[in-house]
């Protein structure tokens, strides 16, 4: 018992001190210690505290290693106590950045429906999910669009894994949420995923109105690299080379939503691994960076900023193991610099990449203040409409 409880406790204390300096370039296994440690840490606390009581109550104390442990798990809990405590100063992260909860009852029930066919590509059906309220939107009043696109690197990643917590909580404030799927690499080269994405807009232009949704107002939004993708359909609104076949269709956004993002894959700080530089040219550009070097350019959103840049909400953990929060700053900062529209940034304490992927005490206050700032553009448009 006394060897259990040391080794609980230094277990604890190993995922605490993970949590709190996760070390930089993690491999995959030791991110998601991290990530599941970093969101979940009042489960693993609860956990400290039962294993260690009972240990104790079963006689671990008897004997020093068992005191070692004590000491450990102790230890161990006061690292989860400090990773508890930076994921309740989110909301006041959030609020500092402009972005105050959002307002307003739940509306009750939602509908999802799965699967359906947006485009069909060289015999290849893309799917989608879409997310409503159950209850009838106002006469008159079509609801608000947003567009979900999810992560994996653009090499994996599915629609049914990722965006959950945000559409439903963007639902219980009466918007249309579509969650998409695009073509993976190595299968296609980018940029095909981003045209994929566009599709999705156009599909929505024909159908939002089936779904109770207003075909002139849709937002975009991602996590990862989904956050890039949202970024370039947001930066290339209406591009010919994006949208091969449908090129008549508006494809702008009234509002991007970028969570843990990369925005430069042209390495121009070199930070990138090289296994991860290899895999970039290899399965998903298709050329090498130095032969190409414009089509990287190209897919970089920090490089495609511009003056008629829709609003931008850019948010990062400060503590990303995977993509480094700078990243995002020098976006944020190069589009403040130039876009007449709002462009608000928040670097989140404690934060690990795919925060946002468990429904987690920050997941709710970062989803609240997406949620403020999305309604902030549909009220200033319907403002627009008025006039």
């Amino acid at each position: 018992m006394a060897l259990l409880l040391l080794l609980v406790g230094v277990a604890f204390c190993g995922l605490a001190a993970l949590a709190l300096r996760p070390p930089a370039d993690a491999p995959k296994t030791v991110f998601l210690a991290v990530l599941v440690t970093a969101e979940l840490a009042p489960t693993w606390l609860a956990a400290d505290a039962l294993l260690t009581t009972a240990l104790a109550a079963a006689g671990a104390l008897d004997r020093t290693a068992g005191l070692v442990g004590l000491a450990a798990a102790a230890l161990g809990a006061a690292g989860l106590l400090r990773v508890v405590a930076l994921a309740h100063r989110t909301p006041a992260v959030l609020h500092a950045a402009g972005l105050p909860p959002a307002g307003g009852p739940p509306l009750a029930g939602r509908i999802v429906t799965r699967d359906v066919v947006y485009a069909e590509v060289a015999g290849v059906p893309l799917h989608l999910d879409v997310y409503r309220p159950a209850a009838d939107p106002v006469p008159e009043r079509l609801r608000p669009g947003v567009l979900y696109l999810h992560g994996g690197s653009l090499l994996d990643g599915d629609k049914r894994s990722q965006g959950g917590p945000l559409l439903r909580r963007l639902v219980a404030a009466g918007w249309v949420g579509l969650n998409a799927n695009y073509r993976l690499s190595p299968q296609v080269a980018f940029p095909t995923q981003l045209a994929d994405c566009k599709r999705a807009i156009a599909w929505y232009r024909a159908h939002a109105r089936e779904f109770g949704a207003d075909p002139d107002f849709l937002c975009v939004t991602g996590g990862s690299a989904g956050a890039l993708l949202a970024a370039l359909v947001a930066l290339t609104p209406d591009d010919p080379r994006y949208q091969p076949g449908f090129e008549e269709v508006d494809t702008s956004v009234r509002a991007a939503v970028t969570l843990h993002g990369v925005y430069d894959v042209t390495d121009a700080r070199e930070t990138w691994r090289p296994l991860w530089l290899r895999r970039l040219e290899q399965q998903i550009m298709q050329v090498p960076l130095d032969r190409d070097p414009g089509a990287y350019t190209a897919a970089s959103p920090v490089h495609r900023v511009h003056a008629a840049a829709p609003p931008f909400l850019v948010l990062h953990g400060a503590e990303d193991c995977l993509v480094p929060a700078s990243g995002a700053r020098r976006f944020a900062d190069r589009l403040r610099a130039v876009s007449a529209e709002p462009v608000a940034y928040a670097e989140l304490s404690g934060a690990q990449h795919m925060f946002d992927v468990f429904p987690s005490r920050r997941t709710a206050a970062v989803t609240d203040a997406i949620t403020a700032f999305v309604d902030l553009q549909h009220r200033r448009y319907l403002g627009r409409e008025v006039e």
